[in-house]
C-alpha cells in the first residue's frame, strides 16, 4: 500500500521516517500485517521540499495478502514521525525603498538587503539579501531524523525561514520558502530572489521575514474501507 503524505499551507516537511503499522486487517477479521521489511525510504529519512522529486514519492507498506481476502481493508491505522518546520508568527517588515546596504533586526532574526533592483518594466525586482539563519548543509543533502527526541533541535535543511514580499496596498505578491532550492546563493553566503507579482498586483514595496521553528511529532493515520486488491 502507498501512502501519499503533503504539509498543510507555509508548513514544510523537512523529513519523514519510517510508517508503524499498529493495525492491518480486512473485513473477515484477518490480520495483514506482515514481518517483510518496509520499502521506499532510507532508514535515516529524506529531504522534502518543492524541489526535490522526493516530496512526490509516496510510502510504501508491505502487507500479507491472505489466501482467501475479503473485500476490503477493513482499517489500517499506524503513525509516522515527521520533523516539521513552521513559521514564527511575528514577522520582520522591511520597506525595499532605500534599502541598500541597511541591516533590519527583531526578535524574528535579522536581515541585511544587499541590493533592490527592478527588472524589465519595474513589476518584477531582484532581491539580494542575507540573514542570520543557518544555511542548508548542502541541497538535497538528507537530514538525518533518527528516533531521538533531540532531532527536532537539530536545524533541518529547511529552516531558513520564509520571506513573503507584498505591493504598496498589501497584497501579496509572492510566499517563498528560503530552504527551497529555487532560492539562489551567491558570493558571501547571499541569497538572490526574484519577485514575479500575479496579475492584479503591484510591484512589491515591503519585505516580511518570518524566522523558521521546527518540532518532530509523530502524525497518526487510520484508514478505514479500503477496497483490496
Amino acid at each position: 500500500m502507498q501512502l501519499q503524505v503533503r504539509a498543510e499551507p507555509r508548513l514544510t516537511l523537512a523529513s519523514l521516517d519510517e510508517p508503524r503499522l499498529a493495525e492491518a486487517a480486512d473485513d473477515k477479521g484477518q490480520s495483514l500485517l506482515s514481518d517483510a521489511p518496509l520499502v521506499g525510504m532510507p532508514k535515516m529519512g529524506r529531504v522534502w521540499d518543492d524541489n526535490n522529486p522526493a516530496r512526490g514519492s509516496p510510502l510504501v507498506l508491505s502487507l500479507k495478502y491472505p489466501e482467501a481476502p475479503g473485500k476490503s481493508i477493513a482499517r489500517l491505522r499506524g503513525t509516522l514521525r515527521a520533523l516539521v518546520v513552521g513559521r514564527r508568527g511575528k514577522p520582520l517588515t522591511i520597506p525595499l525603498a532605500g534599502s541598500d546596504g541597511k541591516t533590519f533586526a527583531s526578535d524574528a532574526g535579522s536581515v541585511v538587503i544587499h541590493q533592490v533592483r527592478p527588472q524589465g518594466e519595474g513589476r518584477e525586482v531582484t532581491v539580494e539579501f542575507s540573514t542570520d539563519a543557518a544555511p542548508a548543509p548542502g541541497m538535497g543533502q538528507p537530514y538525518a531524523n533518527p528516533g531521538d527526541p533531540r532531532a527536532s533541535l537539530r536545524p533541518p535543511p529547511s529552516a531558513r525561514g520564509q520571506m513573503e514580499f507584498y505591493d504598496a496596498r498589501g497584497r501579496l505578491c509572492q510566499s517563498i520558502d528560503l530552504g527551497q532550492v529555487a532560492v539562489g546563493f551567491g558570493p558571501g553566503g547571499h541569497s538572490q530572489i526574484t519577485v514575479q507579482p500575479p496579475q492584479g498586483t503591484g510591484p512589491p514595496t515591503e519585505a516580511r521575514y518570518y524566522a523558521a521553528t521546527w518540532a518532530a511529532i509523530e502524525v497518526p493515520f487510520d484508514f478505514r474501507d479500503v477496497p483490496m486488491p
